[in-house]
């Protein structure tokens, strides 16, 4: 099978929209694809923000249940607010406690 869903350009619009990106959308009727064209493709990838993951180590940390209650104390009105705040807190403390801890984990693991 062939691609035959296609975006053209002239070369002065791909001058202007040098970051610009053709995406194939999934077909849903027809037997043809939608086309989708980022014209800010590398700026997005450059800027996007890596998802929160909470990691089971925070919890052996003496200080991890200090963090987490300063920062569920003042907010006990909206479940989003208190999610969004203690996000927030639990990434920057993660990069002051462990971010050498996972920087040493990846270094050992790349020697063997």
């Amino acid at each position: 099978m062939k691609r035959l869903d296609r975006a053209l350009v002239t070369t002065d619009w791909k001058i202007m929209f040098e970051n610009a990106q053709v995406f194939h959308l999934p077909k849903t009727h027809y037997d043809h694809c939608s086309l989708l064209i980022d014209i800010n493709y590398n700026q997005r990838r450059l800027t996007r923000v890596k998802p929160f993951r909470f990691e089971a180590a925070w919890l052996s940390h003496p200080s991890f249940e200090e963090v987490f209650c300063i920062e569920w104390e003042p907010l006990r009105h909206s479940i989003f607010d208190v999610v969004s705040t203690i996000t927030k807190a639990l990434k920057t403390w993660n990069e002051e406690i462990f971010c050498v801890i996972f920087i040493r984990k990846r270094l050992l693991l790349s020697r063997s």
